[in-house]
C-alpha cells in the first residue's frame, strides 16, 4: 500500500511503506525505479498489464476491511504468518478485501467496485 501526496492533481510524493527507496519519495522517481520493466515484453510472455488502484484516504479508513481469509491456504491453513493484531473489519465483520483487486474487464469497462482503476500507462 502506499499514499501519495497531490499537488494540482498530480502525486508529487509516493509514501510506500514496503519499498527500499527514500521515505517519501519524488513520484517521478518512484514510478521509474519501481516499475522498470518493458510492459510490452511481459504482455507478449504472457503476463497482464499493470494496474493501479486509488481509493480516497477517508473512504479507505471507514470502509476496509479484511478477515484474512486471503492469507490462507485451501486446506485452511496459514501461507504467511498473520499479523499479531487482529483483523481489521468493520461493525458489520464482512470482508471487503476482494476488492482491492484491479481486472483488465474492470478497467476497459470503467466500472470498478472501489476506488478508480487505472493501467500504469494512464496513471503515470
Amino acid at each position: 500500500a502506499a499514499a501519495w501526496q497531490p499537488l494540482k492533481g498530480k502525486a508529487t510524493r509516493v509514501y510506500d511503506l514496503d519499498t527500499r527507496l527514500s521515505f517519501p519519495c519524488d513520484a517521478k522517481d518512484y514510478f521509474q525505479q519501481s516499475f522498470a520493466f518493458n510492459e510490452e515484453k511481459l504482455r507478449h510472455q504472457g503476463f497482464d498489464l499493470t494496474y493501479f488502484k486509488l481509493i480516497e484516504a477517508e473512504t479507505y479508513v471507514a470502509e476496509f476491511s479484511s478477515d484474512r481469509a486471503h492469507m490462507l491456504s485451501a486446506e485452511g491453513t496459514w501461507l504467511a504468518k498473520p499479523p499479531d493484531y487482529p483483523p481489521i473489519l468493520t461493525d458489520d465483520g464482512k470482508s471487503i478485501f476482494h476488492k482491492i483487486y484491479v481486472t483488465g474487464e474492470e478497467v476497459a469497462s470503467g466500472v470498478s467496485g472501489w476506488g478508480h482503476n487505472y493501467v500504469q500507462k494512464d496513471f503515470e
